[in-house]
């Protein structure tokens, strides 16, 4: 085995709890991957279930700009050739070929909506590239993550040695905005599948929301002595400021000892990340020296210009900076003359505090308005504001931002917490490794389950009636029984339980029986289905064949006789996911694992 960071095989071993020669503790280790995929930055995280408190984060990137070696996460960037193959990405940029970024949105119908209104010139740049490459944005996006993961895994590699690596047990948490709907967490997870991070027969991967995650790092790694100072009943917003999407969700402290919050205000959020502030600065330059002159600056100058706003005037400017401070910016190649307006020199241009504040103030505008809406929820339904506002993301650790809610919330503490912008993919991390904090969910959708009912034309409409020959008598169809409804407060350890029957006619009918699970976004749940009525996915049953002779036997209004099998399907939410079984005299018959807003669609059936 090749040692890792000056370890040898051994002393890793031991240092991970991980005895030599002990195959079964071994074969119980298993490493927690959590990955960040942004629009704009990604970052990855590791750590093994024997150390679950050494959280490292992969931050060696390969790079041609300074300040890019060493950084904690990695643009979301690729590069293609003529034939549609990636040739590079990350920090690494080829200058002589046209990159591609915000491709992540491109999953989301509603992400790309959003885009082509806020920023037509952005998503017309992207539909054409993805024309010219022959690329769909799942394409992108799977070829994207292949890069991170394999970076990654080298990297884990590396440090653990090719044996242990390849004898563990993986589990991936991938973190995707709280806002997306089920059909961009389905897309999320097949690129995933197509980027290679299944590939290891035993791998699990679940997707966890971006602020959910963030969450569950911050409070986890809090300081002891801010912990003390909670009360139960105490609320907090937490604001995922990062680079594309701001993603907001708000918690109560449920109870102290072990830490538990319950959710107090669904998630929501919108396109008004840190990069229209790179937008915004954009815009500046190209007035500043004309759009033909920065047209015609060459992609590194371009690149760079970007780079030392990122890392310099971006971070530290303040709301309350000095009216006449001023800003320099070098453009590698820029000739304009010395009297050019805010040209100090050729390749050299200032800013001043009324610029930045423009810059800032839309933006940052937005995300107030955001965080406002949150803190109302949570005051109308706790009776109080907010404890805190807690800042994650990348964005969220801004001066400006953290100025700015402090001046808009004055009553309410804004907090930035240290190493903000890896929260994400910490909290990702100890997701995977077991670590639960929320202790309900509040549904963004109604989920319920196709069926029949007993006709009544007070209730029904006249073109779903049908006549059941079996039971004699007309019925309903295309009904749908609401489990959750949009909005409801579920507690996870408490199912939710309602009665079902069916009449089978011969012991065949027992087997592979299928209750259908529809949803709908809307705000008041329709009771039969409507072209909003999606199925989510298929619950598969099957009941034991020799059951069929102790059926009770009914009868119908003609007097024919037939057998009539109750059970239970059961909804119960755990570990991020919506698990659907169905019941009889208390045995499991069929169970599936659907989402609950920040999961997958994958169906998976056992029977």
């Amino acid at each position: 085995m090749a040692a890792g960071a000056g370890e040898d095989e051994a002393a890793l071993l031991d240092k991970l709890g991980i005895q030599e020669n002990e195959d079964e503790q071994e074969d119980d280790a298993f490493i927690s991957i959590g990955i960040d995929f942004g629009t704009t930055y990604s970052g990855v995280a590791w750590a093994l279930s024997t150390s679950p408190k050494d959280i490292n984060i992969i931050s060696t990137w390969d790079y041609d700009l300074p300040s890019s070696s060493d950084m904690h996460k990695v643009p979301s960037i690729v590069t293609y050739d003529t034939k549609g193959r990636v040739t590079s990405w990350g920090y690494k940029l080829e200058s002589y070929r046209h990159y591609i970024s915000w491709f992540k949105l491109g999953l989301s119908t509603q992400g790309l909506q959003q885009l082509s209104e806020d920023q037509p010139q952005r998503y017309k740049q992207l539909q054409e590239l993805l024309k010219t490459f022959g690329k769909t944005p799942l394409d992108v996006v799977a070829d994207y993550l292949r890069c991170l993961w394999a970076h990654a895994t080298e990297t884990i590699q590396t440090k653990l040695g090719k044996h242990l690596w390849e004898n563990l047990r993986v589990r991936i948490v991938l973190t995707v905005p709280a806002i997306w709907d089920h059909n961009a967490q389905e897309a999320t997870r097949q690129a995933a599948r197509r980027a290679g991070l299944m590939e290891r027969g035993t791998t699990v991967l679940e997707l966890i929301g971006e602020p959910e995650a963030a969450a569950l790092a911050v409070f986890d790694e809090m300081e002891i002595q801010r912990k003390r100072m909670l009360k139960v009943g105490d609320s907090f917003v937490v604001c995922d400021a990062g680079g594309g999407t701001v993603d907001l969700i708000s918690y109560t402290i449920e109870r102290l000892h072990p830490l538990s919050l319950a959710m107090s205000a669904e998630s929501t959020g919108g396109l008004c990340g840190a990069f229209f502030l790179d937008c915004a600065f954009e815009k500046q330059i190209r007035t500043m020296i004309s759009a033909e002159a920065y047209q015609g600056l060459t992609t590194r100058a371009r690149r760079k210009v970007l780079n030392d706003w990122e890392f310099g005037i971006k971070r530290s400017f303040r709301i309350d900076a000095d009216d006449n401070r001023k800003w320099y910016i070098d453009v590698p190649g820029y000739q304009g003359q010395p009297s050019a307006r805010g040209a100090l020199a050729r390749g050299t241009l200032v800013l001043r505090t009324g610029h930045l504040n423009a810059i800032f103030g839309e933006v940052c505008h937005k995300i107030k308005d955001l965080v406002g809406e949150q803190v109302a929820v949570v005051a109308e339904r706790k009776g109080h504001e907010p404890l805190a506002i807690l800042l994650i993301g990348g964005f969220g650790e801004s001066v400006y931002l953290r100025q700015e809610m402090g001046r808009s919330f004055a009553s309410i503490e804004i907090q930035q917490p240290t190493k903000a912008w890896t929260a994400i993919c910490r909290g990702a991390v100890m997701k995977g490794l077991g670590h639960q904090l929320v202790v309900n969910h509040i549904s963004k959708y109604n989920y319920g389950v196709l069926c029949s009912q007993d006709f009544d034309e007070k209730k029904h409409l006249k073109k779903d009636k049908v006549f059941n020959s079996t039971r004699g008598i007309w019925e309903a169809k295309n009904q749908v029984d609401w489990f959750l409804r949009r909005g409801e407060n579920i507690l996870k350890s408490e199912p939710i339980k309602h009665n079902f029957f069916f009449t089978p006619k011969s012991r065949e009918d027992l087997n592979n029986r299928e209750v259908y699970i529809f949803y709908s976004d809307a705000i008041k749940a329709e009771p039969r289905l409507e072209p909003n009525v999606k199925r989510l996915c298929v619950l598969k049953t099957s009941f034991s064949e020799p059951i069929f002779d102790n059926l009770p036997v009914r009868k119908n209004p003609q007097g024919n006789e037939y057998r009539h099998l109750s059970h239970v399907v059961e909804l119960r939410v755990a570990s991020g996911q919506l698990c659907w079984a169905a019941k009889y005299k208390g045995i499991e018959r069929g169970s599936v694992k659907s989402t609950v807003g920040y999961e997958d669609l994958e169906e998976q059936t056992m029977t």
